[in-house]
C-alpha cells in the first residue's frame, strides 16, 4: 500500500464537511461525485464499496475500505491532487451514504473513510477495528465474560 504517500484533505488545505444519506438495504446505486456509498450499492467501484454482491471480495465493507482505500481516496480527493493551489482554503462537502439503521460495519466503514480522506491514510488501529466489525457482521463475534 502507498498510503504513506497520500496527502489528506488537511494537508491539501481542504476544509471538509461531512453529510450522511441513508437508503434502503439492498439498494443498487451508481458511483456519484462527492459521495462514498458504503454497505449498499451492489458493487465494488470508485465511490461504492459493498461486499454483498460478491463475498469473495471481502466479508465486510470495513474490510473493503482497508483493502481498497484508493476507491475512496482517489474518488473523493482526486480532483484536488494535481493542483495544490486550487485546494487551499476550498470548502467541500462529502456525503457518506449507507443503509438505514446502520450496523457496526457501516459505522466503522464511515469512520475509516473520514480518517482516510482527512489524514490521507488509515489509522494504525483500522485493521483491528475492521476485524471486530467483520466478526460482528458475519456472526462470528463470540464475546465472553473472561
Amino acid at each position: 500500500m502507498v498510503a504513506d504517500l497520500r496527502r489528506g484533505a488537511r494537508a491539501l488545505g481542504l476544509e471538509v464537511q461531512w453529510r450522511y444519506a441513508f437508503v434502503g438495504p439492498g439498494s443498487v446505486l451508481p458511483s456519484r461525485d462527492h459521495t462514498v456509498t458504503l454497505d449498499v450499492g451492489g458493487q465494488l467501484a470508485p465511490g461504492v464499496l459493498d461486499q454483498h454482491q460478491d463475498v469473495s471480495l471481502g466479508l465486510s465493507t470495513s474490510e473493503l475500505v482497508c483493502k481498497h482505500p484508493e476507491l475512496v481516496y482517489d474518488h473523493l480527493l482526486g480532483p484536488w491532487l494535481s493542483d495544490d493551489a486550487a485546494a487551499q482554503g476550498t470548502r467541500c462537502t462529502f456525503t457518506i451514504c449507507t443503509h438505514r439503521t446502520p450496523d457496526l460495519d457501516a459505522v466503522v466503514s464511515a469512520l475509516l473513510v473520514q480518517h482516510l480522506v482527512e489524514d490521507g491514510t488509515l489509522p494504525g488501529w483500522a485493521p483491528s477495528l475492521s476485524d471486530i466489525a467483520t466478526r460482528v457482521d458475519t456472526g462470528r463475534w463470540r464475546p465472553t465474560l473472561d
